[in-house]
């Protein structure tokens, strides 16, 4: 019968407001069980057991001496003190009956959304509220959150990090949790004196210390032989085996600077069977030691939800906050708090909530529900609620921010950049695209909302030339293409922040490097080339096209050795073909010669076009040399463009004249698995380069034409065996040795024989 009124009057109400009347005073769909207060917020039981509960007030609601009253919404009285700080009402205490939290927790689990089961009134004018006879009567505080869990341990941490870890890898398990009036030895229970054999006690106490003014402060414990970790803030301050060297029998950490206000204390405890747990006391200045005072500390459990209503006001107002968890993120070390929140607020006789927004640490306002908001740090900050109804009146409230410790849980995530290209022109931009991976599910919104891959460029010096920003998109957690233009960069730099705040990804560095300077040993991980430990993009000083005069032209009768780079001339040994290029060279020039195969034990499992940069360095190890580049029919049979190889060439040339060697080219001759049309432009194009870059080429390729009238397939049948049955991977023993005498042939004017020096000495 109540509940059919109480909704007829809203009815009643609304109707009101649409046809012009003023609202009602009452602005609740039930009646205000302290009809002078000034404010109501209706909670959420934090626990499913008894608990004490604390409400933070925004600084517009609190007062004075504001005096607090507080009622289930079945009529039922709630203890609730006021928290005071400087003269100001900041917060409520609420202590939380077994039956008001169960009722709340079984209605939660049929509902799926904790019920506003608390009405609390807040009155500005610092007299009691009224009915006063409906008050409770006073019982202990209970500032202090206990848990205790058992576990089964190798061994226990012995320093804080380790804690850390160990907590944030911990199966959840049974907790019990109690609420108690501070943080001493005597544990309530006697079954929970001492863990059983092969077991370890994980106990945590957390509450909050006030402190009115600015103090020094430090905090220790005894029982040494006990595992025990504080930390103050969130930060770890002292431990069993960290901080100062104990004084009789008490381990303290160094003095602390702390601001005034409320300052959150985590105290850990891994007991073992028959041992004591510590004690924690604290000292200000040259104060003595003293155990923690009950009536310094505060809960630090707060509601779920909320919603904050206004005596004189229709529109209120709500917030519900979900999975609350604490994150670290494993590739930078860095914290962040995630929530979800979903908007609880309430419009009476103006029409219903059209949006609720949500806005925190100076960020832009997000509209509710909102899921995986991320923030950096482990403190929550203030909270901005904005709510707008079906008549455009709006209201909004900020909730102060607090400590928040956990539960801990890891995270690595990665930023992975794919089709990242080799070899890159000098005046055309990167393009590449990445990839968020191992975002795990519960954050995988936030990085979706991420703004941007943001990228900078910097020059040898590690100074930042350049920098911008990539939008990505939510469905694939920021797989897009990327374009940054390079200009002269050494380092191409992108940073990924979770959420747009949270540095979560190890920020990836790619190597620019050109060969106008000594280029490092690159290592080939399967399609990518590396240089010291980074991913490297190589990039030519001039296109070929553009390129007029060559750099560091060197005078052939410098080179003293040769090394011979190839990919077709003898990377295999087979029936037929069993004649190495470095025996027939070494005889026919009179010089050293050194051989480098694509097929090379260390290459295998890479891809076999890259394979010749990773024999750059090996090639140009001693100075004064010259190298063949005997490559392309890797790239070629792959599918590559000739002017792509050519490319790929300009650089090697490039990086061996840097080296102190000369480099030389060579045309490919027909060869299987590639039309005579690809060989032929190949072939023009190395030539042309060659040209420009002033070095020697070694043209098979029309030595082939000449040896081999008729059809270039004339050529591509030395692929074979004598007896023609047998394809072979390479050329067989005459065409190598052909190969080797056309080699020779050219480059006879290279090398400086002994010969020639001989008769230099003698002139």
């Amino acid at each position: 019968m109540r509940t059919d009124v109480l909704a007829l009057a809203a009815v009643l109400s609304v109707s009101a407001a649409i046809r012009g009347a003023p609202p009602p005073v009452a602005t609740s769909a039930s009646a205000w069980r302290v009809p002078d207060a000034d404010f109501r917020i209706l909670v959420a039981p934090a626990a499913p057991k008894s608990h004490t509960l604390r409400v933070d007030l925004p600084e517009e609601f609190s007062a004075t001496n504001a005096a607090v009253a507080a009622f289930t919404t079945d009529g039922k009285p709630v203890a609730a003190r006021p928290i005071q700080f400087q003269g100001r009402t900041v917060g409520v205490e609420l202590h939380i009956s077994r039956h008001t939290a169960g009722a709340a927790y079984r209605q939660a689990r049929s509902t799926r959304r904790p019920p506003l089961s608390v009405e609390l009134y807040l009155t500005r004018a610092g007299k009691p509220p009224t009915p006063a006879a409906t008050l409770p009567p006073p019982v202990g505080r209970t500032p202090v959150a206990l848990t205790r869990r058992l576990a089964r341990y190798r061994t226990r941490p012995f320093l804080g990090r380790e804690m850390l870890r160990l907590e944030a890898v911990a199966k959840t398990g049974f907790r019990y949790t109690i609420w108690t009036p501070g943080i001493t030895p005597e544990l309530p229970y006697d079954k929970w004196a001492s863990p059983p054999e092969r077991y370890t006690a994980v106990l945590h106490w957390e509450t909050e210390l006030r402190l009115e003014k600015k103090a020094a402060v430090r905090f220790g414990a005894g029982a040494l032989n006990t595992a025990w970790f504080l930390f103050v803030d969130d930060a770890f301050i002292v431990g069993w085996k960290e901080g100062l060297p104990p004084d009789k029998g008490t381990r303290f950490s160094r003095p602390l600077d702390l601001a005034p206000g409320f300052h959150r204390l985590d105290f850990f405890v891994y007991q073992r069977s028959g041992e004591n747990i510590p004690a924690l006391s604290w000292q200000q200045g040259d104060t003595p030691p003293a155990a923690l005072q009950s009536e310094r500390l505060f809960p630090t459990r707060r509601p779920p939800a909320l919603r904050i209503e206004r005596r004189k006001k229709a529109l209120h107002p709500g917030l519900e906050i979900r999975q609350l968890e604490r994150w670290v993120f494993t590739q930078t070390g860095a914290n962040a708090l995630a929530l979800n929140a979903v908007g609880r607020g309430r419009s009476y006789s103006r029409g219903a909530i059209r949006s609720q927004a949500l806005a925190a640490g100076g960020r832009n306002a997000v509209g509710l529900p909102v899921s995986c908001m991320l923030f950096p740090g482990c403190k929550l900050p203030s909270l901005t609620l904005t709510a707008q109804d079906e008549a455009g009146a709006r209201a909004t409230v900020s909730l102060p921010g607090h400590t928040i410790w956990g539960p801990v849980r890891l995270a690595a995530p990665v930023l992975e950049l794919r089709n990242l290209p080799a070899v890159l022109p000098p005046d055309a931009p990167l393009t590449a695209s990445c990839a968020v991976l191992d975002v795990p599910p519960p954050l995988a919104p936030a990085f979706a909302r991420s703004d941007a891959v943001r990228w900078e460029t910097r020059d040898s010096s590690d100074q930042p030339l350049s920098s911008g920003t990539v939008p990505l998109e939510s469905p694939d957690h920021g797989i897009r293409s990327l374009r940054v233009p390079l200009g002269g960069a050494r380092l191409l730099v992108l940073h990924l922040e979770a959420g747009g705040a949270v540095p979560a990804v190890r920020p990836v560095i790619v190597e620019l490097l050109r060969p106008d300077r000594p280029v490092p040993p690159l290592i080939l991980r399967g399609n990518r080339l590396f240089a010291d430990g980074v991913p490297a993009v190589l990039r030519p000083l001039a296109n070929p096209a553009n390129r007029e005069q060559p750099r560091g032209v060197h005078s052939p009768s410098r080179s003293t050795r040769l090394a011979v780079v190839d990919d077709f001339w003898a990377v295999a040994s087979a029936p037929d073909a069993l004649v190495r290029p470095e025996t027939g060279l070494t005889e026919l020039l009179g010089v050293p010669v050194d051989y480098y195969g694509v097929d090379s034990p260390d290459l295998v499992g890479s891809v076999r076009r890259l394979r010749k940069f990773a024999l750059l360095a090996p090639a140009t190890a001693k100075q004064g040399s010259a190298v063949l580049w005997a490559v392309g029919a890797a790239d070629l049979k792959a599918g590559r463009r000739p002017v792509e190889l050519c490319l790929d060439l300009l650089f090697l040339a490039e990086a061996v004249q840097a080296a102190g060697c000369t480099p030389v080219l060579c045309t490919l001759p027909p060869i299987p698995g590639v039309e005579p049309a690809t060989i032929r432009e190949a072939a023009l194009l190395i030539k042309e380069l060659a040209f420009k870059l002033r070095v020697p080429v070694v043209d098979f390729y029309s030595k082939a034409l000449l040896d081999y009238p008729g059809s270039t397939r004339n050529f591509s049948s030395t692929f074979r065996t004598f007896d023609g049955r047998i394809g072979l991977r390479t050329p067989n023993d005459r065409t190598r040795i052909w190969l080797t005498r056309v080699t020779a042939d050219t480059l006879k004017s290279v090398f400086a024989t002994a010969s020639d020096t001989n008769e230099s000495l003698k002139r």
